[in-house]
């Protein structure tokens, strides 16, 4: 996997004038993250920012996740959904992802409050992180990811591990069954 730029000639970078969206991307995530994305990472953000769908298909330790955030780092009101299967994986990425500086929030049974689902309606956090069973529970985040106070965001909506979708199936949110509502 290739970096966009090489961090180890950054004298050598493009002025700001000068850069690609690319290169203005990955210099904007090095000074978040302290990490240079690679090119794949960099490109299924921006189609992420621009509203395509997306498949990403990496392997374990590839870097799947900064492809996830990159779209938060070029500002406006975007917030990301990712389903995750596990709480320890949803509370280990709100942690990374808060290092970076991200509002993030793992929402599990262990952290979901009504002041927490009013937060996340707020607009409080960009990133956040639940089971299929919490999107599909309108007591739970359903109605946050529904909710007319975030219906003029950017939504981008990450089935993290999807491998394991097969063993969601009977939690698993319909599309069909948002199409109606979804902002």
């Amino acid at each position: 996997m290739e970096p966009v730029l090489d961090v180890s000639a950054r004298d050598t970078w493009p002025a700001p004038l000068d850069r690609t969206p690319e290169q203005n991307l990955a210099i904007l995530a090095y000074e978040k993250t302290e990490k240079m994305p690679y090119k794949y990472q960099v490109e299924v953000a921006l189609a992420l920012k621009s509203g395509r769908d997306v498949v990403c298909i990496a392997g374990t330790g590839a870097g799947k996740s900064m492809a996830f955030i990159l779209p938060l780092f070029l500002g406006s009101k975007t917030i990301v959904w990712i389903v995750s299967p596990l709480n320890f994986i949803e509370n280990q990425m709100a942690k990374n992802y808060q290092k970076f500086g991200l509002s993030a929030v793992a929402v599990n049974a262990s952290t979901i409050t009504p002041e927490l689902i009013l937060d996340i309606k707020k607009g409080k956090y960009q990133v956040v992180i639940s089971s299929p069973e919490a999107y599909k529970d309108a007591n739970k985040l359903r109605g946050a990811l529904l909710s007319k106070e975030l219906s003029s965001w950017q939504h981008i909506t990450v089935v993290d591990e999807a491998h394991v979708i097969h063993t969601w199936a009977n939690t698993c949110i319909e599309a069909s069954s948002l199409e109606s509502g979804f902002p």
